[in-house]
């Protein structure tokens, strides 16, 4: 099973925009800020196209953008759409966060 909440949806004309907030310390904890916002990212990207797919199948209507933003740094990344395919071998390979 997998479990998460989204935390914020909006509407656009053309489709839906989702952003997730993270709170994981990224400044003294990487190397650098653009390693731990990378290692972030990849670690939860994921979650976020899981949450697109959601939407998709509940609403019938594209999801447009997606993004993670980290707290500690006050910065939004852009999540890339993933396939199907791709998102359900990594999940049988276990691959999630």
């Amino acid at each position: 099973m997998i479990q998460g909440m989204i935390d914020i949806v909006w509407e656009e004309e053309d489709g839906w925009c989702l952003l997730d907030y993270k709170t994981d310390r990224i400044l003294g904890r990487y190397e650098n800020k653009a390693i731990g916002i990378q290692r972030l990212t990849e670690a939860y990207r994921r979650q976020i196209q899981l949450y697109c797919y959601a939407l998709q199948q509940i609403w019938r209507t594209p999801v447009l953008q997606s993004y993670l933003y980290f707290m500690d740094v006050h910065e939004a990344i852009e999540v890339p759409e993933a396939s199907v395919d791709e998102m359900f071998s990594s999940l049988i390979k276990g691959e999630t966060r």
